[in-house]
């Protein structure tokens, strides 16, 4: 006698499920000397109704309680080709077994619990009942945390990067003609910012010189003055690749020292 329990799987709402059983040795006695793959292997591949259609041509439940169960199984014996190496589906028969002609169906019968049924070999099957499963999928990902973490830092980044003000300046220190140094600055506001004026022209006094005609100059808090400056040609800031247009706005700062 053997007993196995074989899972089956919904196919629509009403629970009605198909799955496969299947006796390797059903028809082969206990030894150490047993085939592998015995030629009268039992399969049984069955669709389930918790509640029996009272339409006999309807496999399909008319409702998901087990109200009326029964099970329908077609057997097939043969060469399940289990022992073939090749991976097989726990839910289904070979279908290349079938199609081989080494497994043959035998007959179709519909059991309700406890029902049996008698196979031309002489083998009987037993319907016993129904348990019922579920899958449970379990996960645990401790790394949600730092990345949680990381995608605030990520937006707090973007909200300093949008609300910094970008600007840039260049300074060159070359010899003067009447000796010391010429030091000759040029700014560039990388967006609109219109503070950028009175930011240069302190950077530019911070330099020692004086802003340009036509700038604003920051409140005098009380330093001597400084020499007089003088605005450079256009050329004078040619290698850094602006255009005269793009620095015009930021103005030029020279010493000579």
């Amino acid at each position: 006698m053997f007993t196995t329990a074989a899972p089956f799987l919904p196919t629509d709402s009403m629970l009605t499920s198909e799955g496969v059983a299947k006796f390797p040795y059903a028809n082969v006695p206990a030894g150490p000397a047993a085939p592998t793959d015995p030629p009268a292997q039992l399969g049984l591949a069955g669709v389930y109704q918790p509640t029996v259609n009272p339409d006999p041509s309807l496999a399909q439940s008319t409702y998901p309680g087990e109200r009326d169960p029964a099970i329908t199984l077609t057997a097939f014996q043969g060469d399940l080709g289990l022992g073939s190496g090749q991976p097989q589906s726990v839910y289904d028969i070979d279908s290349r077994q079938i199609a081989l002609g080494r497994l043959t169906s035998v007959g179709t019968k519909t059991l309700r619990p406890g029902g049996s049924w008698t196979l031309p070999d002489g083998s009987t099957v037993e319907f016993l009942g129904t348990k019922e499963w579920i899958t449970v999928s379990i996960r645990h990902d401790p790394g949600e945390g730092i990345v949680l973490l990381g995608a605030g830092a990520i937006l707090v980044g973007l909200m300093v990067s949008l609300s910094g003000k970008r600007r840039r300046i260049w300074a060159r220190v070359a010899p003067h003609p009447d000796g010391g140094s010429l030091i000759t600055l040029g700014g560039l506001a990388r967006t609109e910012y219109p503070g950028f004026a009175e930011e240069f022209a302190a950077v530019a006094e911070l330099a020692g010189g004086e802003p340009a005609q036509g700038e604003p100059r920051p409140a005098d808090d009380g330093a001597p003055d400084q020499p007089a400056m003088t605005e450079p040609e256009s050329a004078g800031l040619s290698d850094t690749g602006l255009s005269d247009a793009g620095l015009s706005d930021a103005g030029f700062r020279e010493r000579g020292r």
